[in-house]
């Protein structure tokens, strides 16, 4: 055994190979600095999730004050507004599903009390281009309607019954991810395939 002792690792390997014996093929020092780095991802996604509660807590309280009147008798409202767009995340293609990302976002704009009519400027800063380039070719007037442009996304990124299909059978559990949250997916993923079929 002792003559294992000079051996290099790739030669190591390959007598671990040829014994059936599977061999550590990661050294401790990778293994640390992947650690390190999944620390470092968890602490970045804490940073995000506690900047992220920050704002809503800054929006919440900014809601609670009331508006004063002022010497002509209009009504001033005294602390921050918190724009829409600060508190509401870019839409990306590929990881965001529509439907949930519509909902979210009507509700910021609830909870920021921008008017309706607003929703639509606010909307177009978080879309990717393309879909803004679509909107384009609308006449005015429906591309400014929040509900037209609902429909019309949700439209473009309805996904057929087959795709809910293969969402479903290949969907796979992140490390990130908590088990409650890979079920409801699944059952997210099933209910709409059932429902296209």
């Amino acid at each position: 055994m002792a003559y294992l002792a000079k051996g290099n690792k790739p030669d190591l390997l390959s007598v671990c190979e040829e014994m059936g014996v599977e061999g550590r093929k990661r050294s401790k020092q990778e293994e640390r600095q992947e650690r390190n780095k999944r620390e470092e991802r968890e602490e970045r996604t804490a940073r995000e999730a506690r900047q992220h509660e920050l704002e809503l807590r800054k929006l919440e309280l900014s809601q609670q004050n009331q508006p004063l009147n002022d010497e002509s008798g209009r009504k001033v409202e005294i602390g921050p507004k918190i724009q829409l767009t600060q508190i509401t995340t870019k839409f990306h293609e590929k990881h965001d599903e529509i439907s949930l990302y519509l909902i979210n976002f009507e509700r910021k704009a609830e909870l920021a009390q921008v008017p309706k009519k607003n929703w639509m400027a606010n909307l177009l800063e978080v879309l990717p281009a393309e879909i803004s380039n679509i909107l384009a070719r609308e006449p005015t007037e429906r591309a400014n309607n929040y509900d037209f442009v609902k429909y019309l996304k949700l439209k473009r990124y309805r996904l057929n019954s087959e795709k809910l299909k293969q969402r479903f059978y290949r969907h796979q559990k992140s490390a990130e991810n908590a088990w409650r949250n890979y079920a409801h997916e699944l059952n997210s993923y099933f209910t709409e395939w059932i429902a296209e079929v």
